[in-house]
């Protein structure tokens, strides 16, 4: 497992540098990253959650996956009270408080997670993320608006609250999950569709992994590297991703009794880099985008590191 976790890491680093070499040669431009991102949530990940969960699941899995699940929700929120705490006994400034949360309690699941669990993992790994992307979704389209929108110099009161934090949770990669649930309990198999259908989620899923890291590239480069320097509170927040998170993560799944295979996948998925649309959430609030991408990027950068580290300590 640790090879492939170096090879994982090796092909992360590809990916990404092919994002940021076509950035940087002129390929692409803001609008083409946009794009792609948007590419990613609304098409390809759909469809490799409605193929993977028709092939993977069963009935009796979907319940086995209740306790999970719950596990995660338990972790992903208990984290984000020690990032509350924290952040006042750190005094963060006033315009980076909700910032500073998110960045420390929820991880880039979709562009980094997805891949790393089906390199490391391989396709059941995914189906585990997948599971995991629940409670890290719902925190950030919550409480990550509140507390973000906290920080913005020109507060949008009418994009927070309970009515508009529940219309965020309908998106198409939540919506395509809810639907995959409901074809797996009626008995739907993916050997059941048509042919072209099958083939049709594979290949437009299959480009998922590979557009996602290609966009973090994209993103690095929009950013770049010199101006990359540790702030106050930065590298508390590389310390709540890396060991705070998996380790909360690893005691609640041991709590909770959850098996060791859906325990490894949720300890990686938990351990991750910053998300990038904590990033685009203070972009949209007039926060301090500038101290939420170097967020992003130190952590993004750090996680190449740690991601073997993890794999190494399982076997160990």
């Amino acid at each position: 497992m640790i090879l492939g976790a170096i090879e994982a890491v090796i092909m992360i680093i590809i990916m990404i540098a092919i994002g940021y070499l076509a950035a940087r040669l002129g390929w692409a431009s803001k609008a083409v990253s946009q794009f792609v991102s948007k590419l990613v949530i609304n098409v390809t990940l759909p469809c490799t959650i409605v193929l993977s969960f028709l092939t993977y699941f069963t009935p009796q899995f979907m319940a086995e996956s209740v306790l999970p699940i719950v596990a995660s929700f338990v972790a992903s929120f208990g984290l984000y009270f020690i990032a509350k705490l924290l952040c006042r006994c750190l005094h963060i400034q006033q315009g980076r408080k909700g910032t500073f949360i998110m960045l420390f309690c929820v991880s880039n699941s979709v562009f980094i997670g997805f891949p790393v669990a089906q390199a490391i993992f391989g396709d059941q790994g995914f189906i585990y993320a997948v599971l995991y992307f629940f409670s890290n979704t719902v925190l950030i389209n919550t409480l990550g608006y509140t507390e973000i929108s906290r920080d913005g110099k020109q507060q949008q009161e009418h994009m927070t609250g309970l009515l508009p934090s529940l219309k965020r949770l309908v998106n198409p990669a939540m919506i395509s999950i809810l639907i995959s649930i409901v074809l797996v309990m009626l008995g739907l198999r993916a050997d059941m569709l048509p042919d072209f259908v099958t083939k049709t989620l594979d290949y437009v899923g299959g480009i998922t992994s590979p557009l996602s890291l290609i966009f973090v590239g994209m993103i690095f480069h929009q950013i770049g590297f010199k101006n990359l320097k540790m702030e106050k509170g930065l590298p508390w927040v590389m310390l709540g991703r890396f060991v705070i998170a998996p380790l909360l993560m690893l005691a609640v799944a041991l709590l909770f009794g959850v098996d060791a295979y859906t325990t490894q996948v949720f300890v990686v998925q938990m351990g991750l880099p910053c998300m990038v649309q904590v990033v685009i959430m203070a972009e949209l609030f007039d926060a301090d985008s500038r101290y939420a991408t170097k967020g992003m990027v130190l952590s993004t950068l750090i996680s190449l590191v740690v991601i073997p580290i993890y794999v190494l300590l399982f076997s160990i």
